[in-house]
């Protein structure tokens, strides 16, 4: 288990696609958003098949790069927008090291502790979320799935909700 540093292209739909990067992303993505495609670099644990089989689950038309100097290259012209990119990548090597390390450190001291560590969905068994009516849901559903939401982002503050979340919200308040 180790962290890499990945860039993906996005092309079509981008309903959703940043918080989907957002959702499988052990840092702050960097995204470069034009009409119809979407740029964005970000470092994960998870491996390039999991996160091929979760943007294909997700219904995406997309490239994924692993950014590793011995497997890929990359340049822009564009000073401004190579550096917004790839600049936190400049001397990433031992940082990607530490982190997979300390990663590591953590799950042997949770098996020694006899901790029971809480174990994620892989993301290769996540599933894209059907279309809801919500005018179809009772009442007592629609407040439930408000209250999902909102325990969501008790953690890391609600201006981090996602667009997708605050459509669902707006959606349902207006059924109210």
């Amino acid at each position: 288990m180790k962290f890499r540093n990945y860039c993906i292209i996005v092309m079509g739909n981008m309903e959703g696609v940043k918080d989907d990067i957002l959702n499988i992303s052990e840092t702050k993505a960097k995204y470069f958003d034009a009409k119809g495609i979407l740029v964005a670099t970000f470092t994960s644990v998870a491996e390039p098949a999991e996160l091929k089989d979760f943007f294909n689950s997700n219904g995406r038309s997309f490239f994924l790069f692993d950014l590793g100097t011995d497997v890929s290259s990359y340049h822009l012209d564009n000073e401004i927008l190579n550096i917004h990119l790839f600049g936190y990548l400049t001397d990433q090597g031992d940082k990607l090291k530490a982190m997979s390390e300390k990663l590591m450190d953590d799950l042997s001291a949770s098996t020694k502790d006899k901790k029971i560590i809480k174990q994620q969905k892989p993301l290769s068994k996540v599933k894209s979320i059907p279309k809801i009516h919500y005018s179809e849901m009772s009442k007592n559903e629609r407040d439930n799935l408000v209250n999902t939401i909102i325990d969501k982002y008790t953690e890391v503050g609600i201006e981090k909700i996602s667009s997708s979340d605050k459509n669902i919200l707006n959606k349902i308040s207006e059924l109210k």
